[in-house]
């Protein structure tokens, strides 16, 4: 914490009510680093050297190409947020009490409005999608609605799809999730519009850009990504090829987050 610069918005706490962080730090952070964390933990919000446009995509649950009307600044001033509830909350629960934060420190005002936008749909191929495998009941653990981190050696939990540099992979995963999963990688929303209902297991990999290559090595420069592999496919490539399904583009109606106000926190 020593690279962190003084605090615009000190430590205090919040006004009692409901679906109010107990007591909340935001800092700017002026360290030069690359991005750290956005976290929601049990009973907590963290931020460490992240844009506000990025604490957004956590409050609100929309990508950050989603969010509209902001100044520049909230792409470049880098903030260190820390907040935490009387009680152990789960993240749905602290989505709100996160969006009440912001509203407070940074004045922010937003409204949702349907606009027409470049999406894309998930179809299945002429040919179908053998790649697509029904879902196993051996293959995954049921965790309930707080799977949590899951211990060495023990199967997934059913129903997440967690991503990886070049990768997705999960168990019991409902095709909605999968377009969810794939909307920021391709930076745009994706519908899924492949018919198909019921739970799959799903493994996809593929080999990321350059410029994906380029911002990981920024990210984590310790751990650079592996080597470029030319036989992989791109992500495109890979949907068809290892799941039988593939992205169109299209138009349609969705939801952007508009911001209608936002300042810097003052110092209190």
């Amino acid at each position: 914490m020593g690279m962190i610069a003084a605090a615009i918005a000190a430590t205090a706490p919040l006004m009692s009510g409901q679906a109010l962080f107990e007591v909340a730090s935001v800092k700017a952070n002026r360290s030069g680093l690359p991005a750290g964390i956005t976290d929601f933990r049990p009973g907590q919000f963290v931020a460490v050297n992240q844009t506000l446009r990025f604490v957004l995509v956590a409050a609100y649950g929309l990508e950050e190409f989603r969010i509209a009307g902001a100044p520049d600044w909230i792409d470049k001033d880098r903030f260190d947020i820390q907040a935490r509830a009387s009680t152990a909350v789960t993240r749905k629960d602290a989505e709100p009490m996160l969006r009440a934060l912001l509203e407070e420190r940074f004045a922010l005002k937003v409204h949702l409005e349907k606009r027409d936008s470049p999406v894309y749909a998930l179809v299945v191929n002429r040919a179908g999608a053998p790649g697509l495998r029904p879902a196993s009941p051996a293959a995954c653990v049921d965790r309930g609605p707080q799977p949590g981190r899951v211990p060495p050696g023990e199967l997934p939990s059913c129903g997440l799809l967690p991503a990886r540099s070049g990768g997705l992979s999960g168990r019991s995963v409902p095709l909605d999730l999968l377009a969810a999963q794939l909307s920021p990688l391709v930076r745009r929303p994706v519908l899924n519009r492949t018919g198909l209902s019921g739970r799959f297991d799903i493994d996809l990999e593929w080999e990321i850009d350059e410029a994906q290559r380029a911002a990981l090595a920024a990210l984590a420069p310790d751990r650079p990504p592996a080597p470029a592999n030319p036989d992989r496919p791109g992500l495109f490539g890979a949907l068809q090829e290892q799941l039988g399904v593939k992205l169109d583009s299209t138009r349609a109606p969705v939801d952007v987050l508009v911001v209608d106000a936002v300042a810097h926190p003052t110092e209190n």
